[in-house]
C-alpha cells in the first residue's frame, strides 16, 4: 500500500512539475519577444534618424554625377582616405561629413547583432516579419522633409514628385537598415561602400524624380 501511494505521488508530483515549467514558459516567452521586439524598434528608430541626417548632408550637394563609373571606383577603393578622394573629385564636397554619417550607421546596426545574439536564433521568417513590423513604425514616426519651393510649380506636378522623392527616402532608409538581418558584423570598409552606394541609388532616383517634375511643370 505505501508503495503504491509513493506512486501515486510520483506520477502526481510529475504532472504539477509539468504544469508548473508550461505556465512559466508561457509567461516567459512572450516577454521575451516583447523584449526582442523593443530593442528591434529602438535599433529601427535611431537608424532611421542617422539616414535623415545622411539624407540631409547629400541634398546640400548639387550637380552630381554618380554614374556606374563612380560606382566602379567606388569599389576599388581601399581605404576612407580613397573614399573621401574619389568624393571631393566627383563635388561631394562635404565628404567626411557624408563618410562619418554613414559610418554611424554601420556601428549601429553592429552594435544591435552584438547585443542582441538571442534575436538571431529565430528563423529566418520570424525574423524578417520582426524587422518589417519595427520599420514600418519607425518610417511613420520618420519626417524626411520633401519639400520643394518653386513659384511655378503646379499642384499635380507637385505631388508626383513629393511621392516620388518619398518614395525614394523610403527605400534608401530601408536598403540601409535591412542590414540588420543577417547575423554577421560588417568589417572594414565593406560596410561604408555599401552605404555609400546606396547614397549613390538614392541621388539618381530622386534626379529621376527632377527631371519628371520638370517635364510635367513644362508640358
Amino acid at each position: 500500500m505505501p508503495e503504491a501511494l509513493a506512486e501515486i505521488d510520483a506520477k502526481y508530483y510529475n504532472i504539477m512539475k509539468n504544469i508548473f515549467f508550461g505556465l512559466i514558459l508561457t509567461f516567459l516567452l512572450p516577454f521575451s519577444n516583447f523584449a526582442q521586439d523593443k530593442k528591434l524598434l529602438e535599433y529601427t528608430d535611431l537608424f532611421l534618424k542617422n539616414q535623415v541626417e545622411v539624407i540631409n548632408l547629400l541634398s546640400k550637394n548639387k550637380d552630381l554625377k554618380l554614374d556606374a563609373n563612380f560606382v566602379k571606383n567606388l569599389q576599388d577603393c581601399k581605404s576612407e582616405e580613397e573614399i573621401n578622394n574619389l568624393f571631393l573629385k566627383n563635388n561631394i564636397r562635404n565628404s567626411l561629413d557624408l563618410i562619418q554619417q554613414i559610418n554611424n550607421g554601420v556601428e549601429l546596426t553592429n552594435n544591435f547583432k552584438k547585443g542582441n545574439q538571442d534575436f538571431y536564433k529565430n528563423d529566418q521568417e520570424t525574423i524578417n516579419n520582426l524587422f518589417n513590423e519595427a520599420i514600418e513604425i519607425s518610417l511613420s514616426n520618420t519626417d524626411f522633409n520633401v519639400e520643394m519651393t518653386s513659384p511655378s510649380a503646379k499642384l499635380d506636378c507637385y505631388s508626383a514628385w513629393r511621392k516620388a522623392v518619398g518614395r525614394c527616402n523610403r527605400n534608401f532608409a530601408i536598403q540601409g537598415a535591412g542590414a540588420v538581418l543577417a547575423a554577421g558584423l560588417t568589417s572594414g570598409i565593406g560596410g561604408l561602400i555599401g552605404g555609400e552606394i546606396a547614397c549613390v541609388n538614392l541621388w539618381n532616383c530622386k534626379s529621376d524624380a527632377l527631371e519628371d517634375y520638370n517635364d510635367c511643370i513644362g508640358g
